[in-house]
């Protein structure tokens, strides 16, 4: 059965849009000097510890039910839930006062635990979009071509994005 031109130009825009997705999620500006930013800020050593702790566990105890999730509103909503995710954890940073404040720990906190949803929330979810995308179109064999690109692509991504950083 063939595939209406809307329908096949959709399924090809998330082809698309996942190898974009990939390049902008991995390009969070603050991410190469990431620790020296938190110290900057007014952070001590162990507030920087207790902060990777919670975003590792967030990802841990979020991973299986973001899988479920996915299952139930959708691989895309899940993937533009991750991506508002970001702009918050993010968004966090760039509000945050500088000097050791109570208020500062809990916003870097809000930022770790909105990295760490985001990141279970886009694990697999985007992947398998672009893949049940490619699927439909009877292209599964391009699957590692757009792997092969999206890796390209994101590397790119991260020499502008740590040569930017450095240059600051």
């Amino acid at each position: 059965m063939a595939l209406s031109n809307l329908r096949t130009e959709h399924l090809e825009a998330n082809v698309r849009r996942f190898i974009v997705f990939r390049l902008l999620y991995s390009a969070r500006f603050y991410y190469p000097v990431f620790t020296v930013l938190f110290l900057d800020y007014g952070l001590t050593l162990e507030q920087f510890s207790i902060l990777n702790i919670v975003w590792a566990l967030t990802i841990v105890f979020a991973e299986v039910p973001s899988g479920a999730m996915a299952d139930i509103v959708g691989r895309k909503r899940l993937v533009v839930f991750a991506a508002a995710l970001m702009v918050i954890e993010m968004s966090l940073i760039v509000f945050a006062p500088i000097g050791a404040s109570s208020l500062l720990f809990l916003l870097f906190l809000g930022n770790r635990v909105c990295s760490g949803l985001s990141e279970a929330a886009a694990s697999g979810a985007d992947e398998a979009l672009a893949y049940d995308s490619l699927s439909a179109l009877g292209r599964e064999g391009d699957w590692s071509k757009v792997l092969e690109r999206t890796t390209q692509v994101v590397s790119v991504g991260f020499y502008n994005n740590d040569s930017w950083c450095v240059s600051l």
